[in-house]
Formats: C-alpha cells, structure tokens, sequence
C-alpha cells in the first residue's frame, strides 16, 4: 500500500527509479489555529540531505503563501549545495557567451568565478545560453574556462 512510500529507503528507491537527482518530501500538521509543515530534499543518488525545511503559519495564510515562502527556502539550500556551473563558449568584444541560461537557473546579476579568479556578471539571459561581463580591468577570459556561482 501507500505505507511503503512512508519509508525514507523506498523513496530513495523510487527517485532512482525515475531518474530523480533530488527527491522532497514532507509533511503538513494542522492544528487550529497554526499550521507546520517540514521539507527534506534528498539527493537520490547519496542519500545526504540537501535541506530541510521547517516552516510555521497562522490559520489566515493561503495555500500560495505557504507553497511561496516554502519553495524560496528550499530553493536557496538547494541552489547552496548544488551553484549554477558555466562555460565560456564565446568571447565577445567586452563580453562572454556561458552554455548556461534560464532553463538552468542563470539570471541577470548572478556573478560567477573561476578556479584563476577571473568573475563575470551576466547582464543577459536567453533558453539555454547568458551574456556576462568580465570584472576587472586586467581580467582576461578564455573559451572554455569554467565558472561557478560565487554564493
């Protein structure tokens, strides 16, 4: 039955399953006039906690409210353990072009790093592709050098 899926192994199983990289469950405890509700993201792979969540709410707070202010904590742990990672794959005149966009979590203003120190900014933001500056003056960037999100 549905008591299985209770199980933390089985959920591990079952996000390995599905090819799930983290899987989140929880629970939800109404009693009037509060409402708690507690998170785990797992990543499948390891089973290591990525993040917990545990969040109160008055009687009065909407379904949306709660779902919001839940999803922004748990985004912020998951995005901690696991920063957007890019590659220059051009180079413009006062420019970058990283084989990362929105549908991997690039956003304007995120600024990146790599291992040498060279930090970029990104100011432009397509499907699967951003534009970033390069900071400083006497930075110079190469096709191929990886970058990470500086938390």
């Amino acid at each position: 039955g549905s008591s299985k899926l209770a199980d933390p192994g089985s959920m591990l199983q079952l996000g390995r399953l599905i090819s799930a990289r983290l899987l989140v469950y929880g629970r939800m405890v109404h009693s009037a006039p509060h409402a708690r509700v507690t998170l785990r993201c797992i990543d499948t792979e390891t089973g290591q906690i990525i993040g917990v969540v545990n969040a109160d709410f008055d009687a009065q707070a909407s379904l949306v409210t709660m779902a919001a202010r839940i999803a922004d904590e748990l985004t912020l742990k998951v995005k901690k353990h696991y920063p957007l990672r890019a590659e220059i794959i051009r180079i413009k005149k006062s420019s970058v072009v990283l084989d990362v966009g929105h549908r991997q979590g690039a956003a304007i203003g995120i600024e990146l790093q790599s291992d040498t120190g060279l930090t970029a900014k990104i100011t432009a933001v397509a499907p699967d592709q951003s534009t970033a500056r390069i900071q400083g003056p006497h930075a110079t960037a190469a096709l191929g050098t990886r970058l990470q999100a500086i938390p």
